[in-house]
């Protein structure tokens, strides 16, 4: 028998639906595979998936080593333990989870709403500057770069008194409760 090579059928047509389901498997069986508890995955799922304790808090540092995350910084890279103790202890925070790119941390000792409201009602009744300052003040720029930890560039703009800027606001005429 002959075969006309004009219209001879295309393996397309028969081989097609058999790479799909082949490549559909090997897909599902690479997510599942890589589904289970790796590092990588605890460290990056949302915070809202943990457990908690009878306190209400997050499980402490037990299940992880500060030592084995590094994120980088103005310093270099740097591991959280070195962050834990040298910027967030300082501000009165702790490390609870070391997710990334920035951990989750809680206050050490939490205050009450009267001690910051107060606090910020002192710091709104002192003197502001008509233009603000160019620069962080140099007793002021540790605590504020993270205790060198974070830097910041010198790029200034002041648009407080112009015509397309943003208007200063009325805060002096607000009404204290």
């Amino acid at each position: 028998m002959i075969a006309n090579r004009a219209n001879t059928p295309a393996l397309c047509p028969r081989i097609f639906p058999l790479l799909v389901v082949v490549g559909a498997l090997v897909f599902v069986f690479t997510v599942y595979t890589n589904s289970g508890s790796s590092k990588y995955l605890d460290r990056v799922s949302s915070r809202l998936k943990y457990p908690t304790n009878e306190t209400g808090f997050s499980k402490q540092l037990i299940d992880y080593d500060l030592h084995d995350y590094n994120v980088k910084t103005y310093k270099g890279y740097v591991n959280m333990y070195e962050l834990n103790e040298k910027v967030f202890k300082l501000y009165g925070y702790e490390i609870e989870k070391p997710t990334l790119p920035v951990p989750t941390v809680r206050m050490i000792n939490e205050p009450t709403c009267e001690l910051v409201f107060s606090e910020w009602l002192r710091v709104s009744q002192e003197p502001q500057p008509k233009t603000p300052p160019k620069y962080i003040p140099s007793g002021e720029s540790d605590a504020f770069l993270l205790f060198g930890y974070a830097a910041v560039e010198s790029w200034y703009m002041n648009d407080k008194n112009s015509y397309f800027g943003e208007k200063p606001k009325n805060w002096d005429k607000l009404i204290c409760v």
